[in-house]
């Protein structure tokens, strides 16, 4: 290795590093070394980063995070292993010349491996790893583009203007058929694994149990079957309830958590902290942009699509994100909407004409 990488191009390098290990199978690791500062120190940072360069590998990477912290990429290394480098490097330094202390971050197994924190929580784990890296990497980190956040912001606002009439009226609506809150708050998994509330409509019965939801989810995960919903065997739903969720109307809330930065427009589909910790290692790929309203997989069949495929339009559309891909994607909300509530309407007709009611999801 000939240069020292700057954060911003070393932070790339992992990006691609993990993108190879999920395609891959293998694993890797990133060693930070911090330098403490002592008057009696006689190294400085460039004497450490030489004998670093002497004790790594020609493929790995090396980056200076700032004064007194340098980054070393490890491809194709677990953690025993890392460690095992770190102390080599660290023998090679006196006491008396400098003293440095070193943390490993593993990756897919023990993606933490500090000891001091656990987490039952497969997706709270993931989420804590990827905060720390980020201000390991010191990284001024955008949740979105600018680009992207004016058009949040101005998307928000002008959709509530326009369909606050619709809003109230389901309000109305929802306090009339059902008593309880007329807003229902679920924990959802939004950017790098953090939780927010996600605000919706409320279409389901007060105090409706999860476990039908969770059973049926799990089937979906498991299986190659379309991404269907429970609603129209669904007995905890509210009268009208289904109308209300096939239009996406229980959505419209959302919209306030566009304005909060928890959403945009535009992204994957927010998920269900339960949800997300049955996700395989490449499938957490899909937490690297903030979730959305509507999205790739939203307007390229939905309910037609299996979990995988719903999985691969999301990842696809956290590659390719730009502007005029989700302009596209806004301008074919609506149609997809309308033809789903289409082809709903035709599965009902055939059911009614064959005088049967299968078990079958919207």
């Amino acid at each position: 290795m000939d240069t020292i990488e700057d954060k911003n191009n070393f932070q790339r390098m992992i990006n691609s590093e993990r993108a190879r290990a999920d395609r891959m199978g293998h694993n890797f690791s990133v060693v930070f070394f911090d330098l403490l500062k002592s008057a009696k120190s006689t190294c400085d940072m460039e004497t450490i980063t030489a004998r670093i360069r002497k004790r790594i590998r020609v493929y790995d990477e090396i980056s200076s995070i700032d004064g007194n912290r340098i980054a070393v990429l490890l491809p194709y290394t677990g953690y025993e292993q890392a460690s095992s480098v770190a102390n080599n490097i660290i023998a090679t330094i006196t006491p008396g010349e400098a003293s440095l202390k070193y943390s490993i971050m593993s990756y897919p197994d023990n993606w933490i491996k500090n000891g001091d924190k656990k987490s039952s929580s497969s997706i709270d784990v993931w989420a804590e790893a990827s905060h720390q890296l980020v201000e390991k990497m010191n990284l001024q980190v955008m949740p979105l583009p600018v680009w992207k956040r004016l058009m949040d912001i101005m998307g928000a606002v002008f959709g509530l203007l326009l369909l606050s009439p619709v809003m109230l009226l389901l309000a109305i609506f929802i306090r009339i058929v059902s008593p309880g809150p007329i807003l229902f708050k679920q924990e959802r998994i939004g950017y790098l694994g953090k939780k927010f509330g996600c605000y919706k409509f409320r279409t389901m019965h007060l105090n409706a149990s999860c476990n039908v939801h969770n059973t049926h989810l799990n089937n979906l995960i498991n299986s190659n079957g379309p991404m269907c919903k429970l609603d129209k065997v669904d007995s905890r739903i509210i009268p009208f309830g289904r109308i209300i969720r096939m239009t996406g109307l229980d959505e419209l809330s959302q919209l306030f958590n566009v304005l909060r930065g928890d959403m945009s427009l535009i992204g994957p589909r927010p998920c269900i902290p339960y949800e997300a910790d049955e996700f395989k290692q490449w499938q957490r790929k899909r937490f690297d942009v903030v979730p959305g309203i509507t999205g790739l997989w939203q307007v390229n069949g939905k309910n037609r699509t299996s979990f995988t495929d719903m999985m691969r339009y999301d990842i696809s559309y956290a590659y390719k994100r730009n502007f005029y891909l989700d302009t596209a994607i806004l301008l074919k909300t609506i149609p997809a909407i309308i033809d789903q509530v289409t082809e709903n309407k035709k599965i009902d007709q055939e059911e009614r004409v064959n005088g049967k009611c299968e078990e079958k999801y919207a």
